[in-house]
């Protein structure tokens, strides 16, 4: 941290902006996530994922 003295008034007004930029982070990457699962299911195309639930039952 800086050499700089700060007040109290100025210390909870920056850890409240570090606090709601870290939850926004998270937002984002759940999101992300959640995009990233998305696209990963739908990649697959339905008819081949039967087959192969058909043919992995059948071994």
């Amino acid at each position: 941290m800086k050499n700089e003295q700060h007040n109290a008034k100025v210390f909870a007004f920056m850890l409240r902006a570090m606090m709601e930029k870290l939850e926004r982070d998270i937002r984002e990457s759940k999101f992300a996530e959640l995009m990233n699962k998305h696209s990963a299911a739908s990649a697959i195309p339905k008819d081949s994922f039967a087959f192969s639930e058909i043919t992995s039952s059948t071994l």
